[in-house]
């Protein structure tokens, strides 16, 4: 075999590294938001400490007392939401301390990050019946919505309050997995104030293990399996 000359190598080298290069941007962009970019948060209109208030509004309007979710509602309606996730874009414990002086506003803000992105990731993808299709799919552990600048899964998030607020062994229980057989929706948002009652009030809700229909979403108007995509069931 004829060896290449040493410059036509480095040449070789740089063309394969410039292969990698490009597969790794293409990567990495498949784990921004793509459809749903956000609009610039205007700070000086907020109040310290961090608000809710427009979750709190989509909680209230879209989550019946069961905890059912109207997903087609949200979806057909998702300013407020869109709003709030830019807000978390915007800001975090992490990047804006100053605007969560305690725990439980810290804590407060990563479960309803966590509630509301995976809504965002539910509606990105209904109608659905479960969330296995977002599993086979990869979307819960892609970095794809960033909190404070810096991207997070939804997975991560659920580690994140697991492992920072382990001192509060109640706490996972604000970690809706938005499925009949998970933690509800609460029809509030977490606040620093309503913490501790709106977490008792999740442990007296908690289905049974082993309930009927458990990896099933918790639609308020379930759809009917021909009315998923490809007309067939996940």
């Amino acid at each position: 075999m004829k060896r290449l000359p040493h410059r036509a190598k480095r040449f070789s080298g740089l063309g394969t590294g410039l292969a990698l290069a490009v597969l790794v941007a293409n990567l990495l962009s498949a784990w921004t938001p793509g459809p749903h970019a956000y609009q610039a948060v205007n700070r000086a209109a907020l109040a310290k400490p961090f608000s809710h208030a427009l979750w709190d509004r989509v909680l209230a309007t879209h989550v019946s007392a069961r905890g059912l979710v109207d997903f087609g509602a949200v979806k057909a309606q998702p300013r407020s939401l869109n709003r709030y996730l830019a807000q978390l874009a915007d800001m975090s414990p992490q990047s804006h301390p100053d605007w969560f002086p305690t725990w439980r506003h810290r804590l407060a803000y990563w479960l309803n990050a966590h509630n509301a992105l995976l809504l965002r990731a539910v509606l990105d993808a209904y109608p659905v019946e479960s969330l296995a299709p977002l599993r086979r799919s990869g979307a819960l552990l892609r970095p794809a919505y960033p909190l404070g600048g810096a991207y997070h899964s939804v997975a991560q998030v659920a580690e994140h309050v697991q492992r920072d607020f382990s001192f509060r062994p109640d706490a996972p229980l604000g970690l809706s997995g938005l499925t009949l057989g998970s933690p509800t929706l609460p029809q509030a948002a977490y606040t620093a104030d309503n913490l501790d009652a709106l977490l008792g009030r999740q442990a007296d809700r908690l289905p049974p293990s082993g309930a009927p229909g458990g990896d099933r979403l918790a639609d308020a108007f379930p759809i009917a399996p021909a009315a998923t995509p490809n007309g067939s069931s996940p």
